[in-house]
C-alpha cells in the first residue's frame, strides 16, 4: 500500500442499494441564494394551478407532476428562473398556494388517501411543512390570509358539501370544519378583512349552477347571495376594496365574468370578447386594473385585462405556445405572471410587466426529467446533470448564476447521470449509469458546454458520486454487477481510471467527498474501526 498524508476523505456506505439515492450530489461551491437543493429538481411538472406572487421577485406556484403527484416551483428573480421545491409527504395533490410574504407560504390540497392537506413554509418555499387539520375535509381548493396570522380555507368533504376551516397561527393549526350549506364545490376564497370573506364555485348537478357565498365572522358562518343566472360555475374571485369584487367561470363553452360595487349583495355580468371559453382564475391589484386568466374556443390560452374594475374586457395576445392558463398573480399594477400548461403538455408560465397587456414564456429548463446533482465551481458558473425525457443522460450549464441555461447532449442512448463535481478553470467530471449495466463517466474542460467520455474498468455496474480534490486527482464510487461496493480513482483528470482495493464485504457505495489530497493517492482503502 502506498503511503499517503494530508489526506481527509468521507465515504458513506449503503449496503445493497441498487439505484440511486436521493442524496447522491456534489457541491462544489455555494450556488446563489436563489436557489434550492439539488434534489427539488426531481419531478417533472406537467401542469400548474395556482401561483402566488407576494413580491414582484418572489413566487410560488403549485401543480402536479407526472406522476399526477404534487409539485411545487419557486422563484425569487420575477419568473426568469424556477427552482422545484420538495414536498413534506409523497403523493400529495396542490390546488392553491398563497404567499403573504416572501418567505411565508401556504398551499392547499389533498392526500393520496382522500384527506384535505395544508402545507407551509417559512423560507421561501425551499422546505414546507404539513398542518394539522382536523379529519372531515375530503380536499382543499383554495385558501385566503387577509392577515400575516387568520387565514381561512375552503373545500369539500365526501358527500360532496363545501366546508371552510380556519386558522389564527399562520396556517400551522386549522378548526374543525364548518360545513357551508348551499354549496357542493366552492373553487375559491378571498378575504379583504379579517371578517368579510367571499367564496364561489359551484352545485353538482347535470348542467351545474354557479354559487357565490359571503361571511361575515371570518369563515365562521356562510350565507349563499344572489347572481345573475346562466352560470355554470364561478372559478376565481378577487377584491381589490371592501366594496368591489370581481368573480370568473363560465357557462357551457363561454367565459363569463360578473361585478359587484357592494361587497357582494347584488351582481352585474361583464361584456367579454368573444371566443373566451373559460376564465379559470382573475386577480385585481388594483379598484380599476383586473387581469383574468384561461382558455378560448381554439383551446389555446386566454388572457384578459380590465381597466375600469371589472366591467369591460380586452383581450391580450399570448405566446401561441400557451394551452391552458389556470392561475394569475399581480404583485403590482405592472407585474404579473400567470401559470398552466403549454401545448406539449408541460407546465408553463407566462410574464407581464405592462399589467397584463404582453406576455412572455418563462423557460423551465425544457427536457430536464430529472435533476440529481449541481456543482458551481463559482457562483456565476454551474453545472446540472441528471436525465432528459428521452432518457438520456442531460447536462446543463450557465455562466450567470442561473439566470439562462444551456441545454448539451452528453451521452446518447439510455444514460443517467448521478453525480457531478467541478473545480476551478472549467474541469468538471459526471458519473452514473447505462442501460446495459456499465459505468459512465464523462468530463469537461470547459464548465459543461461539453463532454468527453471517459473509460471505465471492466466490472463497474453503477456510480453514484464522485469527487476531485484537485484537478488532476479524482474518485468515483458505486457498485459492480454483483452490488458490492466499488472505488475508482484518476490521477489525470479523468482520462483514464483504475480499480481501488476496498474491504470485503462492503456494499454499494453510495457517496463520497474529499476536501484535499496533499502527496499521493491512496490505491488500498483501510476499512473503518
Amino acid at each position: 500500500m502506498k503511503n499517503y498524508k494530508s489526506i481527509l476523505i468521507f465515504v458513506l456506505a449503503l449496503l445493497t442499494l441498487p439505484q440511486l439515492a436521493s442524496t447522491s450530489r456534489s457541491f462544489a461551491a455555494s450556488a446563489p441564494l436563489s436557489w434550492s437543493p439539488v434534489d427539488q429538481l426531481s419531478a417533472t411538472v406537467k401542469n400548474l394551478y395556482s401561483v402566488s406572487c407576494p413580491t414582484a421577485n418572489n413566487c410560488v406556484a403549485v401543480g402536479n407532476n407526472s406522476t399526477i403527484g404534487g409539485s411545487i416551483i419557486s422563484t425569487s428573480n420575477g419568473g426568469v428562473d424556477w427552482t422545484s421545491n420538495v414536498l413534506p409527504v409523497a403523493n400529495m395533490r396542490l390546488n392553491s398556494v398563497l404567499c403573504t410574504t416572501a418567505s411565508n407560504c401556504i398551499a392547499v390540497g389533498y392526500s393520496s388517501a382522500g384527506t384535505g392537506m395544508v402545507i407551509t413554509t417559512a423560507n421561501g418555499g425551499l422546505s414546507w411543512n404539513v398542518s394539522s387539520l382536523p379529519s372531515g375535509a375530503t380536499q382543499l381548493s383554495s385558501v385566503s390570509c387577509p392577515t400575516s396570522s387568520y387565514c381561512v380555507a375552503v373545500g369539500n368533504n365526501s358527500t360532496p358539501s363545501g366546508l371552510a376551516v380556519v386558522s389564527s397561527d399562520g396556517g400551522s393549526t386549522w378548526s374543525s370544519p364548518t360545513v357551508m350549506t348551499g354549496i357542493d364545490y366552492p373553487n375559491s376564497v378571498v378575504c379583504n378583512s379579517a371578517t368579510n370573506c367571499f367564496a364561489v364555485g359551484f352545485n353538482n348537478g347535470s348542467s351545474g349552477a354557479g354559487i357565490f357565498m359571503k361571511s361575515t365572522d371570518g369563515g365562521l358562518s356562510w350565507s349563499v347571495g344572489s347572481i345573475p343566472s346562466g352560470i355554470a360555475s364561478l372559478s376565481s374571485i378577487s377584491c381589490p376594496t371592501s366594496n368591489n369584487c370581481v368573480a370568473v367561470g363560465y357557462y357551457n363553452t363561454v367565459g363569463i365574468a360578473i361585478y359587484s360595487s357592494n361587497e357582494g349583495s347584488t351582481w352585474n355580468t361583464d361584456s367579454l370578447p368573444s371566443g373566451v371559453e373559460s376564465l379559470r382564475s382573475v386577480t385585481c391589484p388594483s379598484a380599476s386594473l383586473c387581469v383574468a386568466v384561461g382558455v378560448n374556443s381554439s383551446n389555446l390560452g386566454a388572457a384578459l385585462t380590465s381597466t375600469d374594475g371589472g366591467i369591460t374586457w380586452a383581450n391580450e395576445s399570448l405566446p401561441s405556445s400557451i394551452a391552458h392558463l389556470r392561475s394569475v398573480s399581480c404583485p403590482s399594477s405592472s407585474t404579473c405572471i400567470a401559470a398552466g400548461y403549454n401545448s406539449s403538455s408541460s407546465a408553463a408560465i407566462v410574464t407581464s410587466v405592462d399589467g397584463g397587456a404582453n406576455w412572455a414564456e418563462e423557460t423551465l429548463m425544457p427536457g430536464l426529467n430529472s435533476g440529481t446533482s449541481i456543482s458551481c465551481e463559482n457562483v456565476s458558473d454551474c453545472v446540472i446533470v441528471g436525465q432528459d425525457s428521452t432518457n438520456g443522460a442531460a447536462a446543463y450549464f450557465t455562466t450567470d448564476g442561473g439566470y439562462t441555461w444551456n441545454s448539451e447532449t452528453v451521452v446518447p442512448g439510455w444514460t443517467k447521470l448521478a453525480s457531478i463535481y467541478c473545480s476551478s478553470n472549467g474541469f468538471c467530471v459526471a458519473v452514473g449509469f447505462g442501460l446495459s449495466n456499465t459505468g459512465v463517466i464523462v468530463s469537461s474542460t470547459n464548465g459543461g458546454a461539453s463532454f468527453t467520455v471517459d473509460s471505465v474498468p471492466s466490472g463497474v455496474n453503477s456510480l453514484y458520486s464522485v469527487s476531485c480534490p484537485t484537478t488532476s486527482d479524482c474518485f468515483a464510487v458505486g457498485n459492480n454487477s454483483s452490488y458490492g461496493g466499488v472505488v475508482l480513482s484518476s490521477t489525470n483528470g479523468g482520462a483514464t481510471w483504475t480499480t481501488d482495493v476496498i474491504p470485503s464485504g462492503i456494499g454499494t457505495l453510495d457517496s463520497i467527498y474529499i476536501q484535499y489530497i496533499a502527496l499521493a493517492q491512496a490505491t488500498v482503502w483501510p476499512q473503518a474501526t
